[in-house]
């Protein structure tokens, strides 16, 4: 065991297996790119390692949709979430040739690193 990997605690453990999930899902299809990048976002300063490379194409997703409406949709007028509805699908479209690639190149990373 190298040493990086005995200090890790338990919840980081479990950060890491959350995310290696995620990414999993993401190649499979059973969660889109950028629902996908943002939960990978929401994971990265929990793994120990949020500088790595690896997180910069979902960095760039999550910069591209950032105006995208999740959440509370009630706030927002029925002819705007249409119109942003579709932006989301089209751009979560256009990213499903090349997340896989970027989901392997995460799971590299860290799928290793699980005990």
């Amino acid at each position: 065991m190298r040493v990086d990997e005995q200090s890790r605690s338990p919840d980081e453990q479990a950060h890491i297996a959350a995310l290696v999930d995620v990414a999993k899902k993401m190649i499979a299809g059973e969660l889109g790119p950028i629902a996908g990048a943002r939960k990978i976002l929401e994971l990265q300063y929990d793994v120990g390692d949020s500088e790595n490379d690896v997180f910069l194409p979902f960095v760039g997703i999550w910069s591209e949709a950032d105006t995208l409406v999740v959440g509370d949709r009630s706030l927002f007028a029925d002819e705007y979430l249409e119109r942003v509805d579709r932006e989301y699908a089209d751009y979560d479209e256009r990213l499903r040739p090349s997340i896989g690639d970027c989901c392997r190149a995460l799971l590299d990373v860290f799928e290793p690193r699980l005990t």
